[in-house]
């Protein structure tokens, strides 16, 4: 079991992985989360590390894609005729 101040590091990266997607040329984003995988390295392994941020990236990846497939009805993406 992670100590507490751990699992926060890890909460932090999450977060901040699922915030950069979208916005990846954000400067200020990319410097929290290089600060936040760095303070996550101090608890576990680089490839655990590597593996949830590509999970938290795909995960929010697909969350903003099913945003635009709306499911209910598709019919409203198409373009209507003038």
């Amino acid at each position: 079991m992670l100590p507490v101040f751990a699992l926060v590091s890890w909460h932090r990266l999450v977060k901040l992985q699922c915030r950069l997607v979208g916005h990846e040329t954000d400067e200020t984003l990319q410097r929290d989360l290089s600060w936040a995988k760095g303070q996550a390295l101090r608890h576990v392994a680089k490839d655990v590390v590597d593996a949830v941020c590509k999970l938290a990236e795909l995960c929010m990846q697909k969350a903003s894609l099913e945003r635009y497939a709306e499911r209910k009805q598709p019919l409203v993406f198409l373009p209507r005729p003038q």
